[in-house]
This record gives structure tokens, sequence and C-alpha cells, in this order.
């Protein structure tokens, strides 16, 4: 008889081992891939933060994940992305971003660092302004995948390389050129470019105009020439980076002589100012255009310049150059010889002696001293052409008067915030205060308001603040000029029987 084996049956786990021994040699594989790639990424990937310095007064930030603002010392510190930087009223920051880029916050800003990251040699950045005001000098990266965006709730701006001046309605382009989206609604509604030289200012009007799909909004304009001669731009392309005075002024070791000091027949003086252009000191020089730029220098450790009694507020303390700008529009230049002396002090309050130029604008009648008079406010002007033939006359409706603070009388205080407000004419067509024009005012507006504040530099305390009004109709002819001077005093100095004041 033959017998037959028959094998014995396998298990289920004698299939089901070979299959987990499979699972598990792949997950192996798979994890030792992800390993050495992130190995490699972390090669390739920098950790990317910003530098921050406070140049003057005081500024906070807000870390990433926290709820709370917190105080930074003036010393230079380190940010990363998430993290938000506040200027505080009166104060500006300088942010450095990869050592390439370089953002100056204006008083009263706060902006937020979005994005901060570098990768295989490529930069990202983005950057949130919520407030405020923000200078960025944008260097053009060698890598083209590099990204440079600044956003705020109006419009997302975005550039290679340029140099921009940005507000949440408003951006400037000072060099380069940058690609911009605005948004309502959190919705685009309309892209542009602006080019070197360009601005858009996203009016409310202007807005609503976009808003409801209207194609015939015009955004892109020539740069404004009262923001090309504020202190702010001239702050800026001048390159300052104004470091801390703890003593408050130049000290002066015995036994040695300040730069700015000059001993003429035995007396020490403060040295006078030197001017460079448009000519000489004592000399006169005929201008062609509406504003002329004068320039000059002093000695080292000259602590301000002042002309005709203006403290040039882009001048500080070390500097050895000096600029100031004659214009029409800001009621410093006016038809004939207009005299500017130049006085150099120091940080004690002594001054020079003056050094003076004379600027010719249009004819110079032949006795000295005769101008047009208007006899009384709301009589037509006659303007003279070039010719001297007779143009039509601007005619003036209305009154522009400064009605508060102090009924438009001069003051002294120790307050440093006031609003300016008063009635216009009604054929003014736009206001100029101390050469900015008012964004609020409108043809045919009865009233007009302006903002004093040491957050948008426009009034300072230990001097005299000066704040001409200037009406214009629609072929930008002066109308009618105001002008309020508002003394600030310190808080801490109080009036002796003497006379003195006690700090």
């Amino acid at each position: 008889m033959r017998y037959q084996r028959t094998p014995p049956q396998k298990s289920f786990m004698a299939y089901l081992v070979p299959f987990l021994i499979l699972i598990i040699l792949g997950l192996i594989v798979f994890l030792l891939v992800r390993f050495w790639d992130n190995i490699g990424n972390r090669a390739s990937s920098e950790t990317s933060y910003a530098y921050m310095q406070t140049i003057e007064g005081d500024a906070k930030v807000m870390l990433w994940g926290a709820t709370d603002w917190t105080s930074v010392p003036k010393s230079t510190i380190k940010l990363f992305k998430g993290d938000s930087i506040r200027a505080l009223p009166g104060s500006r920051v300088k942010i450095s971003l990869f050592e390439k880029h370089h953002i100056t916050l204006n008083g009263d800003s706060e902006m937020v660092i979005s994005e901060l990251r570098k990768e295989n040699q490529t930069l990202h950045t983005s950057l949130t302004l919520n407030r405020g005001e923000a200078w960025l000098d944008v260097d053009r990266d060698i890598n083209p995948n590099s990204t440079f965006l600044i956003k705020t709730d109006s419009f997302q701006a975005e550039t290679k390389g340029a140099i921009l001046d940005v507000e949440p309605d408003i951006l400037r382009v000072v060099k380069g050129g940058v690609a911009v989206d605005v948004y309502s609604e959190d919705k685009v509604v309309t892209s542009t470019n602006v080019g070197v030289g360009q601005e858009i200012v996203l009016s409310d009007a202007k807005m609503q105009s976009l808003t409801e799909g209207a194609a015939d909004v015009e955004l892109v304009a020539m740069l404004s020439d009262e923001f090309k001669l504020s202190n702010w731009y001239l702050f800026n392309t001048e390159g300052k980076n104004i470091g801390v005075n703890n003593t408050g002024g130049t000290t002066v070791q015995e036994g040695m002589e300040a730069d700015y000091l000059e001993e003429t027949d035995g007396i020490v003086k403060v040295s006078k100012p030197v001017i460079t252009s448009p000519a000489g000191d004592g000399e006169e020089f005929k201008i062609t255009g509406t504003s002329q730029r004068i320039e000059g220098t002093v000695k080292a450790g000259t602590a301000k310049v002042i002309v005709n009694n203006y403290t040039l507020q882009s001048f500080a303390e070390g500097d050895t150059e000096w600029k100031y700008n004659a214009d029409i529009r800001y009621g410093n230049l006016e038809e004939g010889k207009n005299k500017y002396e130049v006085f150099a002090e120091d940080a004690e309050g002594k001054r020079s002696q003056a050094a003076v130029i004379t600027l010719i604008y249009g004819d110079v009648k032949e006795e000295e001293g005769e101008t047009p008079i208007a006899e009384e406010e709301g009589e037509d002007l006659t303007a003279e052409s070039e010719e001297g033939e007779a143009t039509e006359p601007v005619k003036v409706t209305g009154e522009l008067k400064i009605v508060e603070p102090n009924e438009g009388e001069d003051f002294t205080t120790t307050e440093t915030r006031f609003v300016l407000n008063g009635t216009a004419p009604s054929n003014a067509a736009k206001i100029i205060v101390s050469g900015y024009t008012l964004q609020g005012f409108k043809a045919g507006d009865e009233t007009w308001k302006y903002t004093a504040d040491p957050q948008y530099n426009n009034i300072t305390v230990g001097e005299d603040n000066t704040y001409k009004v200037v009406a214009y109709d629609e072929d930008d002819k002066i109308i009618a000029t105001e002008e309020l001077v508002i003394t600030v005093e310190k808080k801490n100095q109080v009036e002796t029987g003497t006379g003195e004041t006690a700090d």
C-alpha cells in the first residue's frame, strides 16, 4: 500500500510577518529620506532676523505670540518674523533687513514683519504698515526670485529695488518703480505701476469711484514739490543716522577750543556760516524759477543753523553742511529782493554773525523798497507779467482767517498739540500751511483745519513755531496769507522774580 503525505497548512501569521517586515523596511527608508532632506534644507535655509535701532525718541516692540508692547533699549536689537515695531510720537526708528534693505519709521508709526526668509540665497520680505509713515530703501537683489512686498489696508506694492515713502493711503516713489494693487474690502479694484518721481494718493473720493467700478480714475501723479521740500524727505535723502546725545550738547574740554569757535580781535565767537550756493556771502543772485535752494557749510560742532529766525530741521548737531529752500509757495520768497541771514548757534545758544545772501525774483523796481501793496483785503490784486503788462486780476472774495487757537493771535504756551482752523476765501482751490497742502480741504470749502503735533514734526518745544497759511485760486495764484506764531516753552521752566528761568 502506498501513502501520500499532505503538506501542513501555513498559518495566517506566516503570511503576515513578511508583509509587516516589508512595511517596516519601507518606513525606515522613508524616514531616512526625510532626515536627509531636513539636513539639506537646514544647510540651504538660514535663520533670518532684522536689526532695529531707535535713533530718536522711544520705541516699543511686540514679539510674535505676545499681546503686550515692550519698551526697547536704544542699542541695536534683533527681531524676527511676526514681530511688530512701534515708533512713539516724535521718535524715529531704523530697521535693517538682511543688512541689505533699510527702513526708517517716522513718529507714531507701526509696522509688522510679516515675512522674513532666506532660502537658497533667495530673499523673501513682506512688511505691513498699520499706521504712520515709513521710508523704504530696497536694494535690488541679484537673485531674480527674491521678493519684497509692503502692504497697508489700502494697497500692496511689490518691487525689485526702489526707494519709497509709504503711508496707509499714500505711496511715493523716489527711485526705481513698483507694481501696486489697490484694495477695497479685501478685493483688488485696480492695479497700476508707479515709477520714479510719481505718487498715488488714495483719497476717499478716489476709493469710492474705484469701488463703484469707475475706469477713469487717475491715480498716478507727479511727486509733489511740498514732499520733496519737507523735513522728512531731506532727513532721509541726506542719509542722516542721528545718534543719541545724552549730554544735551557738545562738550569742550578744558584747554581745547571747539571747531565752531573762532577768535576775532581777542574775542571768542561762534564761527559764521559759509554760503556756497547759488552765490557767496554778501552777494545777490537773480533766479528764474519760483524756488531756489541755498546751501553752505559750518564748522564741526555747530548745534543749530538758523535762516531768518527759522531753525533748519534737517540739520543735526555735528553736521557740517546745511540746506535751505526758498519757495514762493511757502511765503519765504517774494517778488523783488529777498534777503536771507544765516546764523550758526552753539549748544549754549550763542549765535554767530550773519552770512547774507539776496535772491532777486521777478522784476525789481528802481526805487528800493517800493512794492505793490493791497490796501484792503477783498480788493483786486493785479499781477505783473515778465514784460510788465498787467494780467488778469486775482479776485479775493471771502476772507482767509485763523480762528483758533487764541483767535489767531500769537501766544506762548507749554502745550504741544493744537488744531489750527479758520475760514477760507470762497474762490480758494487749495490751502497750504507751512509748506503742507491740506488734503482735507476742497475747492468751495468755507473752513479749513491743520494739526500741529510733535508726531508730525511740525511743532518744536523751546522755539517760536511759525505757521503761514496761504490760499490759492484755481489758477494757482496766491489769494491771501495769514500767519500765527506759537511759542512753546518747556513745562519745567518756571519764571522767577528776576525774570530768569529755573529748571
